[in-house]
C-alpha cells in the first residue's frame, strides 16, 4: 500500500474501521468475545477470541514498513470451529473475508 503504517494503523485499529472491512459494515454476522493486543508502534495487533461459530480464532495482523516508502498489511489466522463439520465451509468464509479485507484496504489507500 502506498500509505503509511500509522495511515494504515489509524484506520484498522478501531471497531468502526473492522466492521468497514466487513460486508460492507452494516451487517453482523457473527458475535465474537474478543481480546485485543496492540503491538508497539503502531506494529498491528493480536486478537484471541471465541464467537458462535468459532471455539478458538487467533489473528495476528502485523503492519510492516515498506521500502521505498508504504506498507505491507500481513494477517495470520488460526481457527477451530466449533463443529469440524464446518471445516471447509468456515475455511471458504474467512478466506473470502480476508480477500475482501484487503481489497478494500488496497481500494482505500492503494
Amino acid at each position: 500500500m502506498r500509505a503509511s503504517r500509522s495511515e494504515v494503523w489509524a484506520a484498522v485499529s478501531t471497531v468502526g474501521g473492522v466492521n468497514r472491512q466487513v460486508l460492507f459494515g452494516i451487517i453482523p454476522v457473527d458475535r465474537h468475545r474478543v481480546e485485543l493486543v496492540a503491538m508497539p508502534d503502531e506494529g498491528g495487533f493480536r486478537e484471541s477470541s471465541s464467537s458462535w461459530w468459532h471455539r478458538v480464532w487467533r489473528h495476528e495482523r502485523t503492519l510492516l514498513d515498506y521500502p521505498g516508502g508504504g506498507c505491507i498489511v500481513r494477517d495470520d489466522v488460526e481457527i477451530e470451529p466449533r463443529l469440524g463439520v464446518l471445516d471447509p465451509i468456515i475455511e471458504f468464509a474467512v478466506s473470502q473475508m480476508f480477500r475482501r479485507r484487503h481489497r478494500y484496504l488496497r481500494r482505500r489507500f492503494g
